[in-house]
């Protein structure tokens, strides 16, 4: 007997406790701002500061939170904030037929020769910046001793092949077979050079200087 009592007792303790925890079920919607003061919104009703909710006591109002007294153990409520529904915009129909896919096919070829010539100029444009870059590149080097030596290997080259030509003339005017032969042989050149000094001696004196001119960068730099 005294067991059954006490299986009896023990689940209505146990179902009190339940329904009296889903009475003091706390669900804070909203705070806001009164006259009077601040005030919460839970369970759908309004309440203030110091109000009771079951066993619990409002000791504070906060503009997302509550505080509340729980047999002097403070517990705090947020605002619970309920999910927006989205709606989806529903899909256009797209056209069927012939006509739509003739449509999609050439709109295909537009953004593929577009494609084609964005790339085509953007290359084009690279190219020419870096060889834009380069040319200026190499005017950038020609400062100070650069620029002298630069001057005289273009005036050494200038007077070296005037010089040439020059021996080539007198030799030719000599006998056309001293021309020939200077033409295509070095040794020609000097036996030339050895055989008529007085004719050959200038231009051979303006070749030298043409050496000279070409290898005085070396002593610039």
């Amino acid at each position: 007997m005294k067991r059954r009592l006490f299986v009896v007792g023990f689940l209505l303790f146990v179902f009190g406790l339940g329904g009296y925890a889903e009475q003091e079920k706390i669900v804070l919607s909203a705070t806001a701002q009164s006259k009077n003061g601040k005030l919460a919104i839970v369970n759908g009703k309004r309440y203030s500061e110091g109000e009771m909710i079951g066993a619990y006591k409002i000791t504070k109002i906060s503009d997302d939170c509550i505080t509340m007294d729980l047999n002097g153990k403070p517990v705090v409520f947020y605002v619970v904030k309920q999910a927006k529904s989205t709606r989806l915009a529903p899909k256009k129909e797209e056209k069927k037929g012939f006509v739509s896919s003739v449509q999609k096919f050439f709109k295909a070829e537009k953004k593929e020769v577009s494609s084609d010539s964005t790339t085509a100029t953007v290359s084009s444009d690279s190219n020419f910046d870096s060889n834009l870059k380069r040319v200026l590149g190499w005017f950038s080097l020609l400062k100070g001793r650069n620029i002298l030596a630069f001057i005289s290997v273009v005036f050494g080259m200038l007077l070296s092949f005037v010089s040439s030509i020059w021996f080539l003339v007198v030799a030719f005017k000599e006998h056309v077979l001293w021309g020939v032969v200077c033409l295509f042989s070095g040794i020609g050149n000097f036996l030339f050079l050895i055989v008529h000094w007085e004719v050959a001696k200038k231009p051979f004196m303006y070749s030298l200087l043409s050496l000279l001119l070409l290898l005085m960068p070396m002593f610039i730099l």
